[in-house]
């Protein structure tokens, strides 16, 4: 099968694509501008989703459409947002009807319930959507899944949860990465779901034949004081109005992301019901709630995030960073140099007990990518101390964990769920 993605630079729009690829799918990714590294096995199609006509192009010979572009940190105003979130997605549902393009799936969002008092204790996709007109992130969800529906009755509306882990850089994972949490309620329950999941579900999709909303999240929900202990961060319960005042005067000064409406996410943010995710579709997700914010918390350490800039401590070694340490910030990491190999050795230790939820080649092949990415980071500090002349039995500690983990990855292909 022929499938676009539109939006498909961004990190969601890569795992899906990868994913595709790997089913056999031919790939065309599209654009604004082509991405730094190229995808593998992809044809990149330049194109702004507001271009009719570039969107018509890019859609030509192809059997199903993945629709990521999206803004997701709002612009200043309405319209200037409307004309992507909108604008695009009309222009993607005039593509198919000139094309033939077949199916569509839709990146929606558990946000298009609305972030607002007074819902059932666990929304199902027949519930009423109804989100404050000022939340551009969830009102155009919702109008964008209207139209959809009046137009393309063979499309999926995938309506995910917070969506967390250890590639995600978003507006939630900032805000989680901030010196504290604010709150004003601590109890407050919030739900999260892999990216892995909702890629994987989402390349489901496009094969599957069913139609219409489906809820994804992960397993359980978590309090906000939980989630302030799983991601490291200090929780200040602050008043609702002081809160909502704060962050106004915020994004009136031009440096925060976090629109006003937003606030209501913090506050009143959905919980589903995956009935029909498991039942109708057959399908379960390998990470649960808390796995999934605690992948992201890997990203966050190493980083703190003040308003729209996202910085790297220069005493820590981020997730994916480079072994470019030089200066001031090689001196200040020598002394915490050994608290950073025993973070890495810790993971990796906690890993090789723990597997994640579902116990089939699913979970085994994410459990095995996870124990990966965490090798490499054991072996970028192995690299970054043996380059500074940190202590060498630091060193030697970092390399021993990446022989655990590849004793563990060994393990893993030899237990029979893996193939």
């Amino acid at each position: 099968m022929r499938v676009l993605v539109t939006g498909a630079t961004g990190p969601f729009g890569r795992a899906v694509s990868r994913r595709l690829i790997a089913e056999g799918h031919d790939v065309v990714a599209m654009a604004r501008r082509a991405p730094a590294s190229p995808l593998d096995g992809a044809s990149f199609c330049a194109g702004d989703i507001q271009d009719q006509a570039a969107v018509r192009a890019a859609m030509t010979g192809c059997d199903a459409v993945v629709h990521l572009a999206w803004v997701v940190a709002p612009l200043k105003s309405e319209s200037q947002t409307a004309a992507i979130n909108l604008g695009g997605t009309q222009n993607v549902l005039d593509a198919m009807a000139a094309t033939g393009c077949a199916r569509l799936v839709f990146s929606s969002s558990v946000l298009a319930y609305g972030a607002v008092p007074g819902h059932p204790a666990k929304l199902k996709e027949s519930d009423e959507r109804r989100p404050e007109p000022e939340h551009y992130y969830a009102a155009h969800k919702k109008a964008a899944e209207d139209m959809i529906t009046a137009r393309a009755p063979n499309s999926v509306l995938v309506r995910a949860g917070i969506i967390a882990g250890r590639d995600v850089d978003n507006t939630i994972f900032r805000g989680f990465s901030g010196p504290v949490l604010p709150v004003p309620d601590p109890e407050r329950k919030q739900q999260f779901v892999h990216t892995d999941d909702v890629a994987r579900f989402t390349v489901a999709a496009i094969a599957g034949e069913l139609t219409g909303p489906v809820n994804i999240t992960g397993a359980g929900t978590l309090t906000m004081r939980e989630i302030a202990g799983i991601v490291g961060r200090p929780l200040v319960k602050v008043p609702e109005r002081a809160l909502r005042g704060a962050i106004a005067a915020a994004w009136k000064a031009g440096v925060s992301e976090l629109q006003p409406a937003e606030i209501g996410a913090l506050l009143y943010m959905p919980i589903v019901d995956t009935t029909r995710l498991r039942e109708e579709w057959g399908f379960t997700c390998v990470w649960t709630s808390r796995d999934a914010l605690t992948d992201m918390a890997r990203a966050a350490h190493g980083r703190v995030s003040l308003g729209k800039k996202t910085r790297r401590l220069p005493w820590r070694v981020p997730l994916g960073a480079d072994p470019a340490v030089r200066g001031m910030a090689a001196i200040l990491l020598r002394r915490r140099y050994a608290d950073e190999v025993e973070w890495v050795v810790r993971n990796l230790a906690d890993l090789r007990s723990y597997a994640l939820s579902g116990g089939d080649r699913e979970a085994v092949t994410a459990h095995q990518r996870l124990v990966h990415d965490l090798a490499e980071h054991a072996a970028l500090l192995a690299t970054i101390g043996e380059q500074h002349g940190y202590p060498r039995q630091t060193v030697a500690r970092a390399r021993g964990a990446v022989a655990a983990a590849r004793d563990s990855h060994e393990e893993d292909h030899a237990d029979p769920r893996a193939h």
